[in-house]
C-alpha cells in the first residue's frame, strides 16, 4: 500500500507540474511571430499577435489603429513587399526592445539601403499594444526627400 501511495503522489505531482507550465508565448516569441507574419503577408497571424487597438509612435506622431484600421495599413504596405529582419531582441517583462531592418520597393526607391531602426514594443495580456520607434540608425532623409518623384513614377507605372 505504501508503494501505491508513493506512486499515486508521484503521478499527482507530475500532472500538477505539467499544468503549471504555461503555453503562454513569451514576449520575444510574440515579436518574432509578428515579424514573421509581416514577412509572409499573413494578416490572420498578425491579428493573433496584436490587441484590439495598436498604438504606434514615431517622432511626434501617435496613431491608434483598430484592428480594421491596421488591416488597411497592412494592405497598403504589402503592395511594396516589405522584408523585415530582427537584428536584436531584448525582452524585459512585457516590454521588448528590438533592432529591426526593413526594406521594400518603396524604401529601395527612396533610401536605397534597408532602414535600420530601434523600437520598443509593449505587450499586455500576450498581445502587442504599442510600437514606439525610438531611433533610426542609418537614415538619410535628404536622399529620401529627393527621391519622392521616383516613387510617384513607380506607383504610376505599377
Amino acid at each position: 500500500m505504501n508503494k501505491l501511495m508513493k506512486y499515486g503522489l508521484f503521478i499527482i505531482a507530475f500532472l500538477f507540474s505539467c499544468n503549471i507550465s504555461s503555453d503562454k508565448p513569451t514576449a520575444d516569441k510574440i515579436i518574432h511571430t509578428y515579424i514573421a507574419a509581416l514577412n509572409e503577408s499573413n494578416y490572420k497571424q498578425i491579428e493573433s499577435c496584436i490587441s484590439d487597438s495598436l498604438v504606434t509612435m514615431e517622432g511626434g506622431f501617435v496613431l491608434t489603429k483598430s484592428s480594421k484600421d491596421y488591416y488597411v495599413h497592412f494592405q497598403w504596405d504589402s503592395v511594396f513587399k516589405p522584408e523585415y529582419r530582427v537584428l536584436e531582441v531584448n525582452a524585459k517583462g512585457d516590454s521588448v526592445d528590438v533592432k529591426l531592418s526593413k526594406t521594400c520597393q518603396r524604401i529601395r526607391i527612396l533610401h536605397g539601403d534597408p532602414l535600420i531602426y530601434k523600437a520598443t514594443c509593449i505587450l499586455k495580456e500576450g498581445k502587442l499594444t504599442e510600437i514606439i520607434r525610438t531611433e533610426y540608425l542609418n537614415s538619410d532623409w535628404d536622399k529620401w526627400k529627393n527621391n519622392v518623384s521616383k516613387l510617384y513614377e513607380w506607383v504610376n507605372a505599377n
